[in-house]
This record gives structure tokens, sequence and C-alpha cells, in this order.
């Protein structure tokens, strides 16, 4: 079992929790491995929060994706040039 304690947490507020998306979800959409998905999140480099009792479930804002995918375009063109 892994912990994604509160660092991976930080900067998700139930403000600005606009319509979340499942690690299932991410992973469609991404077209990655779940793995790099929860990597992601301990990392900080994808925001997420827990909903639930006891483990829960992660939930990944769609405000987090957009920003996180701006990133990672970012990061490759830098790699091209």
């Amino acid at each position: 079992m892994q912990n994604y304690g509160t660092a991976a947490l930080r900067g998700v507020t139930a403000t600005n929790q606009d319509r979340s998306m499942s690690v299932a979800q991410i992973v469609d959409e991404l077209g990655v491995h779940k793995t790099t998905v929860y990597r992601e999140i301990k990392r900080g480099n994808l925001k997420a929060y827990r909903i639930g009792t006891g483990r829960g479930t992660l939930r990944v804002p769609a405000s987090s994706l957009a920003e996180y995918r701006e990133t990672i375009t970012a990061a490759a063109l830098v790699e091209v040039a």
C-alpha cells in the first residue's frame, strides 16, 4: 500500500475541486500506465485529493490535469530544441 501523504495533496482545496477524474480516467486520457499516474501524484506534479474514508479514492481535478499537460508539453518542447 502506498502512502500519498499531504505533500501530494497540497494546493487542492474544496473551492477548486472542479470536475474531477479518477486515476483510471487519467490513464485513458494520457495513455500511460496507472503506476505513472500514481508516481506523478506522489511527486506533486499532478495534484490530487482523496475522498472517502480509510484508503479512500484519489481524484484529480480537471484543472490540475490541464496544468500537468501544459507542463509536460513545455518540457517536451525544451527537449526537442
